[in-house]
């Protein structure tokens, strides 16, 4: 997945390091019993992230619409940050370094990080794809270390894919690759 946040828990913390336009998100379970959505990392395109076309432009990038211009580097990437697309790197204008988060995980109120490519956040905000997997979770009876699990959470994930391959069939603007990796939080899904 091109630009994935990676995730690493330790000591009840997870620390997430993206450099590119994939988004990592938190499932939130709140004492009312509602679902919320907590970002892990930033997108990192021109888009969405003025503070990340400041950067780039400040490093002597151009904008251009959605793309950001590299002086000698053929093509325009959307992203601000990747570990590709090396000729954009000169100057860092397309940075290789990561965003790094750190957050403390709950077993009890916190479900599961939910990590996709762009082609995922395109289509739905990261409330509503939490809300959508969470939902898909509580369906299927989702409990975790049992023989099924794994089953269980391959047909959440395919699910949520036919329903972001429907939407694209209706709009062909926004068609893009869908990377998707969800990982369930221990202790949460007893």
């Amino acid at each position: 997945m091109r630009g994935c946040p990676h995730p690493s828990a330790c000591g009840g913390r997870v620390a997430v390091a993206c450099a590119g336009d994939s988004r990592a998100v938190l499932c939130e379970i709140t004492p009312a019993s509602t679902v919320s959505a907590i970002d892990l990392s930033n997108d990192h395109n021109v888009e969405s992230n003025p503070a990340e076309v400041a950067r780039a432009e400040a490093a002597g990038g151009g904008r251009c619409g959605k793309y950001m211009a590299v002086n000698g580097a053929d093509g325009m990437p959307q992203v601000t940050r990747s570990l590709g697309d090396v000729a954009h790197h000169y100057g860092d204008v397309l940075t290789a370094c990561p965003e790094i988060s750190i957050t403390r995980l709950e077993k009890d109120s916190h479900a599961f990080i939910f990590i996709a490519s762009d082609g995922v956040w395109h289509h739905f905000d990261s409330k509503t794809v939490v809300e959508k997997i969470h939902a898909k979770l509580v369906a299927e009876e989702y409990i975790e270390n049992q023989p099924d699990s794994p089953a269980k959470l391959l047909k959440v994930l395919s699910t949520f894919r036919d329903e972001i391959i429907d939407l694209v069939r209706t709009n062909t603007a926004l068609k893009d690759d869908i990377s998707m990796v969800l990982f369930p939080i221990k202790g949460h899904w007893r």
